[in-house]
C-alpha cells in the first residue's frame, strides 16, 4: 500500500490479460469496492468526498482490439464520448510515455436521470506480441463534484500502468 497525493492510503489492484499479452494495474483508495460488471474487465467504485446524494465516482478498467492503430483508436474513443447527449469536450491532451497515451475529460446530460455527468478517459495503445490493444481506464462522477473529487478520481484514472508480458512471466 502506498499514500497517494491526497495523503490517502490506496491499494494496487493488477489483472492479467493473457490473450493480449499484458498485465494492468491501476491504484484506488482503500475502502473502494470492485462490483462484477458485464461491461469492463474491472469496475471500482468508492467514496472521494463528492457531494451528499451525488453520483459516486466509479472507475471501469477494459481492454479493447485497436487494428487500426493508436490514432484511429483514440478517435473512435472521442467520437463515442461525444455521441453522449449534450457532450461536449472540457480537457484533452496526447502524449508518449512507456505507450501511446490519450486522455480527456467530457460533461453530458445522463439520458437517464438528466442530470450532468463527467467521464474522463485514460487511454494507452499497446502494441504487444499478440494484438494491438488499448487499455482504458474511463471515470466517472456527477457534474456537481468539486474539484477536489475531479482531480482525485483523475489520479485514480491516471494511476493505470500496463507491462508487456513475455512468455517466460
Amino acid at each position: 500500500m502506498v499514500r497517494d497525493g491526497l495523503g490517502q492510503m490506496s491499494a494496487e489492484i493488477r489483472r492479467d490479460v493473457v490473450d493480449a499479452g499484458i498485465t494492468f494495474s491501476v491504484r484506488v483508495p482503500d475502502e473502494w469496492l470492485e462490483y462484477p460488471s458485464e461491461q469492463a474487465l474491472l469496475t471500482l467504485s468508492g467514496d472521494l468526498g463528492q457531494p451528499e446524494g451525488t453520483l459516486r465516482p466509479t472507475v471501469l478498467l477494459d481492454v479493447i482490439a485497436a487494428d487500426g492503430g493508436a490514432e484511429s483508436a483514440f478517435a473512435a474513443i472521442k467520437q463515442e464520448l461525444l455521441s453522449l447527449p449534450e457532450a461536449s469536450v472540457v480537457a484533452e491532451s496526447a502524449g508518449q510515455e512507456a505507450f501511446p497515451q490519450y486522455s480527456v475529460l467530457v460533461g453530458f446530460r445522463n439520458g437517464e436521470t438528466g442530470g450532468v455527468q463527467l467521464t474522463m478517459i485514460y487511454a494507452q495503445y499497446v502494441a504487444s506480441a499478440t494484438v494491438p490493444v488499448v487499455v482504458y481506464a474511463q471515470g466517472n462522477c456527477g457534474g456537481a463534484a468539486d474539484a477536489e473529487v475531479v482531480q482525485a478520481l483523475s489520479e485514480v484514472v491516471r494511476s493505470t500502468a500496463v507491462t508487456l508480458v513475455t512468455a517466460a512471466q
